[in-house]
């Protein structure tokens, strides 16, 4: 394997990395916007029926009735300014685009590394444009979902149980290649 070959295998599997831990942060993400989503939608209806209960007299306990009434008709205002399906379908593209994009570099530094250098190139060259494209999008989760999604990487949830017999990097030691390529 010439020089040129493991760089561009160690920036593949630094690829795959970030889009390992942007697609988790996303998914993290994700799952939070869809709670609020939901949360927003049942949440008038539960306001409305206790402002309405019989068991809160509305002369003894107005100012129960009075926030009951208020949330009820309030908290769907608050989930239209949210636009929150507006951003739980970019979320989710972005989320998609980025598993897919890891998948890709994954292929590149352990696949068409042992293919020819044109191959390899153009494999790397066209997972690289498709990341630009994703980095476009502009879609950022909040830093906590970084940390709960390194979290999850880092106590193994996010890998494939075939990878725990044959690990997808384990077979391309880049640091062993470059030492018999340099003492050749």
């Amino acid at each position: 394997m010439n020089k040129h070959t493991i760089e561009l295998a160690k920036e593949a599997r630094r690829q795959f990395e970030n889009c390992l831990y942007t697609a988790a942060a996303l998914f993290e993400w994700l799952k939070f916007l869809r709670f609020c989503d939901a949360s927003l939608s049942i949440l008038p209806i539960i306001f409305s029926a206790l402002a309405t209960w019989r068991v809160f007299d509305a002369t003894e306990n107005k100012i129960a009735v009075g926030i009951f009434a208020l949330l009820a008709g309030l908290l769907p205002i608050v989930q239209r300014a949210l636009k929150l399906s507006t951003r739980i379908t970019e979320v989710s593209k972005a989320a998609a685009e980025f598993t897919n994009l890891r998948d890709r570099f994954r292929q590149v530094a352990t696949v068409s590394v042992h293919k020819d250098e044109e191959e390899l190139e153009r494999h790397f060259d066209a997972t690289m444009g498709r990341m630009e494209k994703a980095r476009q999008l502009c879609v950022t989760a909040p830093n906590w979902c970084f940390g709960v999604a390194r979290k999850k990487i880092k106590k193994g949830i996010y890998d494939a149980d075939f990878e725990s017999s044959v690990p997808a990097f384990k077979h391309l030691d880049l640091v062993d290649a470059e030492k018999s390529d340099s003492n050749a």
